[in-house]
């Protein structure tokens, strides 16, 4: 959706992985310090990083066909822990200058967006971490862009999707509020 404004007015996005160059993404979770990925113990990843390394090479070694299963799911996190997101979607740097692999770069330059972006993100994010999405904010408020950003203090990843303490899920205020606020242009 945001590759192809055009084909839409507003757009909703949950902790959305838009901002790659940052250290978190460049040299993984673990160098920067921050948690694991779904904040899961070391002893869940793969002790050796080669390791990891060699799982991009046999998952790069053919077509592939996958749903969001543990599986995949494990990939990125240990991929994201170490730091190989940008071997991953720039194999040895050949895709580094293609404005269309890297959406904050495009954003940053004025590429058209969707009339109406609502982000949603939790605070304690550890699979996507928040301040990609505050940049974005940032971002889209110096162009003078609509953008709605809701950051959720002490939630997870995919808190959204689970009704808490704090949280009512699909009937949470902050949800009906943004919808409505989605909707107005979505409806036009």
């Amino acid at each position: 959706a945001l590759a192809f404004p055009d084909a839409f007015r507003s757009l909703a996005l949950a902790y959305p992985m838009i901002d790659f160059d940052t250290e978190w993404w460049r040299r993984g979770s673990r160098a920067v310090g921050a948690p694991n990925p779904g904040r899961l113990p070391d002893e869940a990843f793969p002790a050796n990083d080669e390791d990891v390394r060699a799982r991009i090479e046999r998952e790069r070694a053919g077509p592939r066909v996958s749903s969001a299963d543990e599986e995949r799911q494990g990939f990125g996190s240990e991929i994201a822990r170490v730091g190989f997101f940008q071997d991953v979607f720039s194999p040895g740097g050949k895709l580094d200058g293609d404005e269309s692999v890297w959406l904050n770069r495009r954003i940053a330059r004025g590429a058209a967006l969707p009339e109406r972006v609502w982000v949603l993100h939790g605070d304690s994010d550890s699979a996507v971490p928040v301040e990609t999405s505050l940049s974005f904010a940032q971002t889209m408020e110096k162009q003078g862009r609509p953008v709605r950003l809701d950051v959720v203090k002490d939630m997870d990843h995919g808190f959204d999707l689970f009704p808490g303490k704090d949280w009512k899920g699909s009937d949470d205020p902050l949800i009906l509020d943004a919808t409505a606020w989605l909707a107005e242009k979505w409806l036009q």
